[in-house]
């Protein structure tokens, strides 16, 4: 295991001191011994690791922080490719979800943590995610003079600061049971990460999955979670988004009708909307994405199995 270690630092955060200890198989003793001799002062500052410790671009992972024991934690922060992590007390662990952005490249990648104790120090370390090779395939899209103002930049722009503000704040405690569902029946005609180009152009990374459905086929919420978002954009059409909690969120782009308001609680399965052709689009669809925070992943994993922290 990569990243599962001890950290031995000093209470005196000047004091760059720390030990990497190896906790399991022929070297539990020497840890045991190491720990006694340690000279006063020292502790054990943070265990830190990472599950799973490689993935994909377009994959997450979980940041697992157990704090020195008898010490009490006010913080932790940490962040991956400049995209923060955010973390929440479970027990006596503090984790949060990570995301690797899609066009990431390959190569081991810095996780940099830091662990603030209320008694005013504090703890710093880094430890490494490595990411695996994935390849996208491209895309050419033909879209409409109609609907190519949709374009702009600044308009764009305007847009994401408008989405990203939903995607701000999260329920504390994750509010999803059991696997995630695809939210409606169709064909995946654009996976999750393909390169995209609109008539001609870089346009960018495939943010979510496009199943096609006719217009008016039932939107269902692909796990519990609160409305956070549910109005019309102009890029993105008629969109709700679900906040699932631990910074999880559902969107669901170019319905024909939205069927929610912002503050109500939905279950899984439960309709949300209809799905159709509203926004910056080619045909009736529904785009539907999961995000970590800001950062899109690949929804399709959601559903392979329960996310369990």
């Amino acid at each position: 295991m990569r990243n599962n270690r001890l950290r031995i630092g000093a209470r005196n955060d000047g004091v760059p001191h720390h030990a990497d200890i190896a906790v399991n198989g022929r070297f539990s003793v020497l840890c045991l011994w190491t720990l006694i001799a340690l000279p006063m002062g020292l502790v054990i500052a943070a265990d830190l690791q990472l599950i799973p410790d490689a993935v994909e671009p377009g994959e997450r992972f979980v940041v697992r922080v157990v704090p020195a024991a008898n010490r009490d934690v006010a913080e932790v922060r940490a962040s991956v490719l400049g995209n923060p992590v955010k973390f929440y007390p479970r027990a006596h662990t503090w984790k949060g979800l990570a995301a690797i952005n899609a066009g990431a490249q390959v190569k081991d990648t810095p996780v940099y943590v830091k662990v603030f104790y209320k008694d005013g120090t504090s703890f710093q370390d880094i430890v490494t995610v490595g990411i695996r090779p994935k390849r996208f395939p491209t895309q050419n899209i033909r879209m409409s003079s109609s609907k190519t103002g949709l374009m702009d930049p600044g308009l764009l722009r305007q847009e994401r600061e408008q989405l990203y503000s939903h995607l701000a704040n999260s329920q504390p405690e994750p509010l999803w049971n059991g696997a995630f569902i695809a939210p409606c029946t169709g064909r995946n005609v654009s996976s999750f990460g393909r390169r995209r180009y609109v008539n001609g152009a870089w346009w960018g990374q495939h943010s979510g999955a496009d199943i096609a459905c006719a217009t008016g086929t039932p939107a269902k919420a692909d796990n519990a979670g609160i409305i956070v978002l549910a109005e019309t954009l102009q890029m993105r059409g008629n969109t709700i988004v679900i906040d699932h909690g631990f910074n999880v969120f559902s969107l669901y782009n170019h319905l024909s009708s939205i069927h929610v308001e912002i503050g109500d609680s939905v279950q899984k399965e439960e309709v949300v909307g209809k799905a159709g052709a509203t926004g910056f689009v080619t045909g009736p669809h529904l785009h539907w994405e999961i995000r970590i925070g800001t950062i899109p992943v690949n929804p399709w994993t959601w559903t392979q199995g329960e996310l369990v922290l």
